[in-house]
């Protein structure tokens, strides 16, 4: 018998609330360098599973902390970063090739951030959405994927007519493009029930959405120092 087998795994014990917003940023921080370090041929996703076991283990301190008087604001914190982290994890297993393991990731972290009503967060609900929008559609359930779609959308909307831009913690620049998204995806969701004319609408909003970017990259790469 493997050495250690029966070993019991390690209690986690909630931290601090600051202490745990430290270790959330480290987490977040590793994870994006190894979802961007290239990994052999033979062994495609192991950087990828190397980041899911860091989502996981933070996960668990999210859990722990959550459970420390719950109705409290802490608490409320830890809930959110739980939500968070659903969603990296979700994106993990659907680009692993695990869709039913990353939809059931994706639903518990549109849960989590809606009733948390996180606006900072607001980045990576609307990219769990559009996740949900994209494994709808590979499973050839369209009405499903619009329905997740058109929520994203209507995310963005209430976003860029408020103040909740400002609150965001990824950024505008990340909203916008995951937006962009939102428009292709709902251009193909439109086409595949048969709604030619939105289909084309959304198209034509993506060209747009796409070519102000590249002409506000190229706008960056030329300005002065």
């Amino acid at each position: 018998m493997q050495a250690g087998f029966l070993k019991k795994e390690a209690v986690v014990t909630a931290i601090a609330a600051e202490a745990l917003e430290a270790k959330f940023e480290r987490c977040l921080s590793a994870c994006a360098a190894l979802r961007s370090k290239p990994a052999a041929e033979e062994e495609p996703y192991v950087h990828r599973y190397e980041e899911r076991d860091s989502l996981q283990q933070m996960l668990k301190q999210a859990a722990a902390n959550a459970a420390v008087d719950p109705d409290g604001a802490d608490a409320a914190r830890a809930r959110v970063i739980d939500g968070v982290l659903e969603c990296w994890l979700g994106i993990n297993f659907m680009d692993t090739e695990e869709p039913g393991s990353g939809q059931a990731h994706l639903e518990r972290a549109i849960e989590a951030l809606e009733v948390q009503k996180a606006p900072a967060e607001a980045v990576r609900l609307l990219d769990a959405l559009n996740h949900l929008g994209i494994l709808w559609a590979n499973r050839g359930e369209s009405e499903k994927s619009l329905e997740r779609l058109e929520a994203g959308e209507a995310l963005h909307m209430s976003l860029r007519g408020g103040s909740g831009v400002a609150a965001l913690r990824e950024g505008e620049e990340q909203l916008e493009d995951l937006h962009t998204l939102t428009c292709f995806y709902l251009a193909q969701a439109h086409g595949n029930l048969g709604s030619r004319e939105r289909s084309a609408s959304y198209c034509h909003r993506t060209m747009i959405r796409q070519l102000a970017r590249s002409e506000e990259h190229t706008s960056e790469l030329q300005s002065p120092i």
